[in-house]
């Protein structure tokens, strides 16, 4: 949950600079990553908890 309040902070930030439009399309890109990498590691977690 933390992590989406972080991303939310830097959407807004990102959002009142328009000027900084090269900076959001890095953080776009970097979002993917980490949800991507998020999405990974939950799915690690349930497995881990599922053999338990």
């Amino acid at each position: 949950m933390y992590c989406y309040i972080l991303l939310y902070l830097i959407y807004k930030t990102y959002f009142v600079n328009i000027d900084f439009l090269k900076s959001l399309w890095n953080s776009a890109t970097i979002y993917i990553l980490f949800e991507l990498f998020v999405l990974f590691v939950n799915m690690q977690m349930d497995l881990n908890y599922q053999f338990l």
